[in-house]
């Protein structure tokens, strides 16, 4: 008969491995990394006039939102009767109807050239991420097999976790460096610089 033995060390690993790759899911998935800095809602209220005049009295409906940017995604409330182009709707947050997409586009159905550094740093995240899922994988499979291909899975996981670290960290350093790209100026205005996040705050 088969036995499953796990030591109070795995347990205590396998534990950590699962809360770390749970908030590293949660915050790179949420668009909350930088939202841009307003008073009120006057700035979406004058822009509504030139979308939707006719439609602006709805607003008072829904409560408003300001945009905000994050590696992968990035959300914004809509004039009343619009709805964003390449965007889903998503959970209301405090009555605002936000609507979010992928981050990565500006200017147009193709990325912009200028947008290589976010690129760059969104990937090196994204690739972390897959790591880290492959590294979780093994990290369950040493549960029952203590071997792949002739190598410890303890090893191959450890060296999967060190990779996808290396691979997160470098791209929370590159990711910084496109902030002057269009996505991000469209959410944090045209003051924007590497590593210099114009009318946005971290939240």
């Amino acid at each position: 008969m088969k036995r499953v033995v796990v030591s109070a060390i795995s347990l205590v690993w396998m534990i950590f491995s699962t809360s770390s790759l749970v908030l590293i899911l949660a915050s790179l998935f949420t668009s909350g990394w930088l939202r841009r800095v307003e008073s009120g809602s006057s700035f979406w209220e004058a822009n509504c006039q030139t979308v939707s005049p006719s439609r602006l009295h709805l607003a008072d409906q829904h409560q408003y939102m300001s945009p905000s940017l994050g590696p992968f995604f990035r959300c914004e409330t809509p004039c009343p009767g619009h709805t964003p182009t390449r965007s889903l709707p998503w959970l209301m947050h405090y009555q605002a109807r936000i609507y979010c997409r992928l981050s990565l586009w500006g200017g147009g159905q193709n990325p912009a050239s200028s947008n290589a550094a976010l690129w760059i740093g969104t990937f090196l995240m994204l690739g972390g991420l897959v790591t880290l899922l492959f590294a979780h994988t093994l990290m369950c499979t040493s549960v029952c097999k203590r071997e792949l291909c002739g190598r410890s899975i303890f090893q191959l996981t450890g060296l999967s976790q060190c990779a996808a670290d290396l691979l997160l960290l470098s791209g929370l350093f590159v990711w910084p460096a496109g902030w002057g790209s269009i996505p991000v100026q469209e959410v944090c205005g045209a003051s924007t610089a590497a590593y210099q996040k114009g009318n946005c705050e971290w939240s």
